[in-house]
């Protein structure tokens, strides 16, 4: 596998960090703020696998006592155990899909939507006699790449009037044609004639409707474009028509 992203946070002797792990190789993005150099998210794609990797210096004065893995799904008021570790007794998953990658590391493998939460990494560790407990947060964004008719962007002009709050439309452009639209929802931009921009008005069914302009000539080319999704690994898609 292939690491494409890491951040680590630093807690006086202790150092835990997050990586993002796929098993193809696509850019990962992991937002932090710039102020506490914390892993605010982590975005990546249905399907791929994630890896939680922690360390700490060799220290003789420092002994970890456990470390506890936990999840809690978007919606949900519950967490639920996600992996222990401890020296007597090793590592121990819930869930068949976490499996231990040494040293601290573990993985979530073949990420589905409901992965989509929060994943919280508890340490209790003892120095010096003294029982601390460090957390840490993480949000996991699981995104689901869009579904199209036939693998391709479909543009069409509907002639017929359209009403908005701005007046009667001559007609829209018509983009789509979306089995799925994934998760987060995707929304395609439009571009008229001399980079005039239109605005996505609507999404009916299997397409987003934007309406043509009022009192102007609308002749010439419009392109209807879904950008690239690098999580996902989806190229950039386009389609255009001319109107004469």
């Amino acid at each position: 596998m292939m690491n494409v992203g890491h951040v680590a946070f630093f807690f006086g002797l202790l150092t835990v960090g997050l990586t993002v792990t796929r098993s193809d190789v696509v850019p990962g993005i992991a937002e932090r703020d710039p102020e506490s150099s914390k892993i605010l998210h982590l975005r990546t794609c249905v399907g791929h696998s994630l890896d939680i990797y922690w360390g700490y210096p060799q220290n003789t004065k420092e002994t970890f006592n456990s470390i506890t893995w936990y999840f809690r799904g978007n919606g949900s008021e519950f967490e639920q155990l996600l992996a222990t570790w401890s020296p007597s007794r090793g590592f121990n998953a819930s869930d068949e899909r976490v499996s231990h990658l040494g040293n601290g590391s573990i993985s979530i493998a073949n990420l589905t939507i409901s992965d989509d939460g929060y994943v919280n990494v508890e340490y209790r560790l003892e120095e010096d006699s003294v029982n601390a407990r460090e957390i840490q947060h993480a949000v996991i964004h699981v995104r689901v790449p869009p579904k199209l008719r036939d693998d391709q962007l479909t543009l069409r002009l509907d002639t017929n009037p359209y009403t908005t709050s701005d007046g009667v439309h001559p007609g829209t452009m018509r983009c789509g044609y979306f089995m799925d639209r994934g998760t987060p929802p995707v929304y395609p931009t439009l571009q008229g004639p001399n980079g005039l921009s239109i605005q996505l008005q609507d999404h009916v069914e299997h397409e987003c409707i934007y309406p043509l302009p009022i009192d102007r000539d609308n002749k010439g080319n419009y392109t209807c474009t879904l950008p690239d999704d690098p999580f996902c690994k989806t190229p950039e898609m386009s389609a255009t028509i001319e109107v004469e």
